[in-house]
């Protein structure tokens, strides 16, 4: 169809011509290209933000408090050290005069990324002595929280572990004001 030509003007220009068109069909467009970047970006995501069991961890916090109470006077202490590579030794102990009383043959050692379950590290640390038990952790970078605690979950120690750039001996004592 050719444009329509009246008498003393110029012919009409055809509808695509018209800047204001495109204008008035780019809001829309764009809301439609934002809704489907917005939905490709929370499908693809991670998930694991918010954990799937927060109401039994939230029921489980009084017997955590008495297990962090309890390492406390056993005087827990973990250090991790550095060793070849990238990987740490890491050492938990209690005070010598208690270390009778802390009697388990091997610990449930986690170090918990503080946002993507993917980066955790779960390991076992064996007994070498009473009151002292070790395990060879692979190195990572940033935060994690290091939770220890025997099968039997009389005490658990949890702290905040920051590795730094630079190898150096890393000490963390038990403490039951939940600062790290």
């Amino acid at each position: 169809m050719s444009p329509t030509k009246l008498p003393g003007r110029a012919p009409a220009k055809p509808w695509y011509r018209h800047p204001w068109v495109w204008a008035l069909i780019a809001v829309p467009g764009s809301s439609i290209l934002f809704g489907i970047v917005m939905i490709t970006a929370s499908v693809s995501g991670p998930t694991d933000l918010v954990r799937d069991d927060y109401y039994k961890a939230g029921l489980a916090i009084n017997q955590d408090l008495s297990g962090v109470r309890r390492a406390e006077d056993l005087g827990v202490v973990a250090t991790l050290t550095p060793r070849t590579g990238s990987a740490w030794l890491l050492v938990v102990e209690t005070r010598a005069e208690l270390a009778r009383e802390a009697t388990a043959e091997r610990l449930e050692v986690q170090f918990q990324h503080p946002t993507l379950a993917a980066r955790d590290v779960t390991l076992t640390a064996d007994a070498v002595a009473p009151g002292r038990w070790a395990a060879t952790v692979p190195g990572f970078e940033g935060t994690r929280m290091l939770t220890a605690r025997p099968a039997t979950g009389d005490w658990v120690l949890r702290r905040e572990v920051r590795l730094p750039e630079e190898p150096a001996t890393v000490r963390l004592e038990a403490r039951g004001d939940g600062a790290s």
